[in-house]
């Protein structure tokens, strides 16, 4: 189902506007709990910074995707496909071999990846993966408490927990998500805008058109990539 066809499925709401917080320099960014910014650069490398301040270069370039901790420990996929560690400017640690393609990792350290194949796998750092899902998903976000939200090559997005069914959760119009520890899930639809809704729900649009990633944080905050490169906030 696409966007235009989905349309009669969300609720009309006024959609707030966003504020640019960067200049443009990321391809992808994620929050962490103290409202640290952490964003992939065009050269591949880390870069960290708060809203309304300059980028400062955390690590070398080599990740195309990265997930980062409560603790400040960066998660990134190398262009091997293995996953690597780093904190703010040390080296880049392999932590596993070389089998996904996105990944999630929670505040205890679990990492979840998605392999080739479409499937969920984990493990922990120095570990060797484990597959707990079968393929249907191409990006996700894990809770802490080990719920895994996938989208799936519809544009759905399901539900599932480590070694259990997946479960269709909304109807097809996001290409990307971030889900808050309360289960809240924030999308992003085929017209740059961020939707919101819960298992079962409707989509809510929230914001107007914009960005092409998403990261929300336990507050509700949502940050996001513009088209620009530069991170903005709602």
């Amino acid at each position: 189902m696409n966007l235009l066809l989905s349309l009669s499925l969300l609720i009309a709401v006024s959609a707030q506007a966003w504020d640019r917080v960067t200049d443009g320099v990321v391809t992808q960014v994620t929050v962490e709990v103290s409202g640290i910014i952490y964003g992939i650069g065009t050269d591949g490398a880390v870069y960290e910074t708060h809203a309304g301040q300059a980028w400062a270069k955390i690590t070398d370039g080599i990740v195309t995707n990265i997930s980062v901790t409560n603790t400040g420990t960066i998660y990134g996929i190398g262009t091997d496909g293995a996953v690597y560690e780093s904190r703010a400017g040390q080296a880049w640690t392999k932590v596993t071999d070389g089998i996904v393609t996105n990944i999630s990792v929670t505040n205890a350290g679990d990492i979840y990846g998605v392999g080739t194949d479409g499937a969920v796998y984990q493990t922990r750092s120095g570990g060797t993966w484990t597959k707990v899902t079968d393929g249907v998903v191409s990006k996700i976000s894990v809770l802490d408490n080990g719920e895994i939200f996938g989208v799936g090559t519809d544009g759905a997005v399901y539900q599932t927990r480590s070694g259990g069914t997946w479960t269709k959760v909304t109807d097809g119009v996001v290409s990307q998500i971030s889900v808050s520890q309360n289960g809240s899930i924030y999308g992003v639809g085929t017209d740059g805008a961020v939707y919101q809704t819960r298992a079962g729900g409707a989509w809510t649009k929230v914001t107007d058109g914009v960005v092409t990633q998403i990261s929300v944080t336990a507050s509700g905050s949502i940050y996001g990539v513009g088209t620009d490169g530069a991170v903005y906030l709602q």
